[in-house]
């Protein structure tokens, strides 16, 4: 067997991607939890909005990571220029999903 290749191994960008999208997972999952909750809950406004706060906190954390000069998407493109109509993609698809968050956030709240 030869030497492994260095190409094969994450980098610090993907893994930092991937531990932000793991808290966003997280995050996710306790806010389907909260709006599970009955209705007529006194504290299932309060309880949503706090999870919808830590939803727009954990997708900026991403959004953050993987956009940053250096992050995953730049990995992506130093590797693979062809895939930058699908990288401008996402990005314009975070900005969407924040600011659709963030508007239910508000409204929640």
């Amino acid at each position: 067997m030869g030497v492994p290749d260095d190409r094969m191994q994450p980098t610090a960008a993907v893994r930092g991607a991937g531990e932000r999208r793991r808290r966003l997972n997280d995050v996710l999952q306790a806010l389907e939890t909260a709006i599970d909750l009955p209705a007529s809950d006194p504290r299932w406004r309060q309880v949503v909005a706090g999870h919808l706060a830590d939803l727009v906190d954990a997708l900026d954390e991403h959004v953050r990571e993987v956009e940053r000069p250096g992050g995953m998407f730049d990995e992506i493109l130093a590797e693979a220029p062809r895939l930058e109509p699908e990288v401008r993609w996402f990005i314009e698809d975070h900005r969407r999903l924040a600011e659709r968050v963030a508007e239910l956030a508000e409204r929640v709240h």
